[in-house]
């Protein structure tokens, strides 16, 4: 979400404008759609979230490299949120899988130059570039706590869940529960069938228990 946000501040910067916005079409982890704004009222910023990321999403896949709107389903937000403006130049970046946003800068009635979207083209590269890079981090973070065998958390992830989890329920005195399960008789299926069995049996339990609890509790491989 940072990528997106500075990218619009520097986009800002880099054609002398005060007024833009940022939509993100998130995907990774199955985080919800978002938006940046700079420059507006909180009345505009929030009913330009509720068009744009709410009720008809702004699909960054259809956004050429760099353009500029001058008409369109973005305009007419900008005409339903009291937001007056003439021209807008877009920046799209596009990450790993759907990952991807656009950043906008309104003209406020100056016309944009050559120069404004040759600086806007230097700000986008760079910014998909770390975008790029920030979703390697999170998906090597997120893989750092996941099992390799049964795609579960890992005891690494179990003990920084339970510190978590300790600090909430002391905060708000609800009852906390563990429960550790073993498979009887595991170490005869690995000598009999061997280890890929096993391991296919440890997965396929994996998925039973992960299918019986709610989706706020946490299923780990502790050993």
């Amino acid at each position: 979400g940072e990528v997106y946000t500075v990218s619009l501040e520097l986009l800002l910067h880099a054609v002398w404008r005060k007024r833009g916005l940022a939509i993100f079409n998130r995907s990774y982890q199955s985080m919800p759609d978002s938006a940046a704004f700079r420059g507006f009222s909180e009345s505009q910023a929030v009913k330009l979230r509720q068009l744009l990321v709410d009720e008809k999403p702004v699909s960054i896949a259809s956004i050429p490299e760099i353009d500029e709107w001058t008409s369109g389903a973005l305009f007419e937000a900008f005409a339903q949120a009291g937001v007056e403006t003439d021209r807008v130049p877009t920046a799209p970046l596009r990450g790993q899988e759907s990952e991807a946003g656009a950043p906008w800068a309104l003209g406020d009635g100056c016309a944009f130059q050559d120069s404004d979207f040759e600086r806007a083209m230097i700000v986008a590269g760079h910014a998909a570039a770390s975008l790029d890079n920030a979703v390697r981090y999170s998906q090597a973070k997120a893989k750092a706590f996941v099992d390799d065998v049964t795609e579960l958390h890992n005891a690494r992830y179990l003990h920084h869940q339970i510190e978590h989890e300790l600090r909430r329920a002391e905060r708000y005195r609800d009852p906390m529960s563990i429960l550790f399960l073993d498979l009887d008789h595991f170490k005869q299926v690995n000598d009999a069938a061997g280890h890929l069995v096993g391991s296919r049996a440890l997965k396929d339990l994996g998925r039973v228990l992960s299918a019986c609890v709610r989706e706020v509790d946490t299923v780990a491989r502790y050993g």
